[in-house]
């Protein structure tokens, strides 16, 4: 199951009028992603060049690999989610590019410190 964030469908928004061709290459690999936790496999075990380890467990899915229809260099992004295997929710935080990482990492430890306080951890 999908789960986004109470910003992400804004910050989603805002991000894909300036960069369509890197969002289709990112949402590929996300549909890869998700192909992948679907058949079975953990967030652990999940290896792949558009995939990096963020603080908290969070995933961060980039353009990499992925270059249907798209010439040249894409813009650089990146799509941070967490995957939660005990409820088998795949939370959608935000996504952003290397101008804005700082901030968007920091949404993601404070989504995450959110998620933590009511699963009562």
């Amino acid at each position: 199951m999908l789960q986004e964030s109470e910003f992400f469908e804004a910050k989603f928004s805002r991000f894909q009028k300036k960069n369509s061709d890197v969002v289709r290459l990112i949402l590929n690999n996300l549909d890869t992603y998700i192909e992948a936790l679907n058949l079975g496999a953990t967030p652990q075990q999940i290896k792949a060049g558009f995939i990096h380890h963020e603080p908290d467990g969070v995933k961060a899915i980039d353009q990499k690999g992925s270059r249907k229809g798209i010439g040249g260099t894409p813009k650089e992004g990146r799509l941070y989610v967490f995957p939660d295997g005990g409820t088998r929710t795949l939370h959608l935080i935000t996504i952003g590019d290397k101008n804005s990482q700082k901030a968007d990492i920091a949404d993601c430890k404070n989504f995450m410190s959110d998620l933590k306080e009511q699963a009562g951890e």
